[in-house]
């Protein structure tokens, strides 16, 4: 197929995949028939796919957007915020552009409880 980190996802959008391909991460992402989403590290490693502009099914999960065609494929570059460390006394839960902080009980969090995430310059603010 495309790769070995190739995912059929029924509710498939760019969030998704983006989402499916940080866990790696991987800097690029890939849609193709409206329902599969593929992971890459570099440019030449999507060099051994065929790409196009016939870019017209629409994603699975939100038909407002393209997910690539029978034959084509969408390919996005991914700007993924570093994963943030677990506090000592408490949690955080993180997606693309937020982190949730939660102490555990007994402890007071100092600071906010949500920070965000500029993607362009993969900073947290």
């Amino acid at each position: 197929m495309l790769s070995r980190e190739v995912y059929t996802d029924p509710l498939l959008t760019p969030q998704r995949c983006s989402s499916r391909c940080e866990r790696q991460p991987r800097s690029y992402f890939m849609l193709r028939k409206g329902k599969i989403c593929a992971c890459f590290e570099d440019v030449l490693d999507m060099t051994k796919y065929e790409t196009s502009d016939a870019c017209y099914l629409l994603c699975k999960g939100d038909t407002l957007k393209t997910c690539g065609g029978n034959y084509a494929v969408e390919i996005y570059k991914a700007h993924y915020c570093p994963r943030l460390q677990q506090p000592a006394n408490g949690h955080v839960m993180q997606n693309l552009s937020a982190a949730w902080f939660r102490c555990l009980e007994g402890y007071r969090l100092e600071g906010p409880n949500v920070i965000f995430c500029d993607t362009s310059t993969r900073q947290w603010n």
